[in-house]
């Protein structure tokens, strides 16, 4: 009942009257239209760990795990940045009506392929979920701070609640689990996040404050006091435990803010990531997520 592609072939009113090279062109579009949608990867998501159905009939009934994930790291990951755009189902009764001729010649083809993969029946509506449209299938790293929190569900087994927690152990994620009180599901921490300078690496973290900053005294001239401010910032990345190296710092074109540059390293070796941190002039950070 998902990506639903049909158009209505000689129903169409404007497949009527145009000529059959131009509609064998529109019919290969949609064609193609519809194969990218089909052959494409999602991430379902959802807006809550608490929708019970939800842990049932994807939870292993109530003996899985529930993963919560911050999108403002999520971004620094092997997902194709290009094609990563978050989409709100929308819940409908309706199916999505034939795509015309006319909507096809008016449309960018993507448009259609998301409106196609981001509606559901209503029936659905209770998971709340929003998708990502992640290009092609397959496996996909991120830097371990975007793994926020493991919820492990109340029947989960004890040989695979130990192996959950020492796989983490040394990771920047909280763990939960789940128990019934009633009908209500309860979550009581079992793991604090490990801070950054206890977790496990990947990358070797390196800052060198001469040489970044050196070369550019404007950075000093505009920051004043907020110079130091601006180091310790560096500092404080450079410790992530997927951080490679602090590479640059620069003034944004605007003047209103600074960029600090750093490489992250995905783990299996997976290849490094060039990331963008954003401050303004106070030395606040500017975040952006996918949502």
């Amino acid at each position: 009942m998902e990506a639903l592609f049909e158009f209505p072939g000689l129903e169409d009113p404007m497949g009527v009257i145009l000529p059959n090279q131009i509609l064998a062109q529109l019919t290969s579009v949609l064609e193609e239209t519809a194969k990218t949608a089909r052959s494409s990867g999602l991430i379902s998501m959802s807006e809550t760990y608490l929708d019970y159905p939800l842990w049932a009939y994807y939870g292993s009934n109530f003996g899985g795990m529930c993963l919560e994930f911050d999108t403002r790291d999520l971004i620094v990951s092997d997902l194709p940045r290009d094609s990563l755009m978050p989409m709100q189902v929308i819940y409908s009764s309706n199916a999505p009506a034939s795509i015309t001729c006319e909507r096809l010649s008016s449309s960018d083809p993507m448009e259609i392929v998301f409106s196609r993969l981001s509606q559901k029946r209503t029936e659905w509506q209770h998971e709340k979920e929003w998708r990502y449209l992640v290009g092609r299938m397959g496996r996909k790293l991120y830097i371990d701070t975007a793994l926020k929190r493991i919820y492990l569900g109340p029947r989960i087994k004890p040989e695979v609640k130990s192996a959950i927690v020492d796989a983490m152990r040394r990771r920047p994620v909280e763990i939960l689990e789940g128990s019934v009180r009633g009908y209500e599901l309860e979550f009581i921490r079992i793991k604090e996040g490990t801070p950054w300078h206890e977790c496990e690496r990947t990358g070797a973290g390196i800052f060198d404050p001469g040489k970044i900053f050196s070369f550019n005294k404007d950075l000093c001239t505009i920051f004043g006091k907020n110079y130091k401010v601006l180091e310790q910032r560096c500092n404080e990345i450079s410790i992530h435990p997927n951080v490679e190296s602090i590479d640059g710092a620069y003034l944004m074109n605007s003047r209103t803010g600074v960029c600090v540059t750093a490489t992250y390293r995905l783990r299996d070796n997976r290849g490094d990531i060039s990331h963008n941190h954003f401050f303004d002039n106070d030395m606040n950070p500017i975040t952006y997520s996918l949502t």
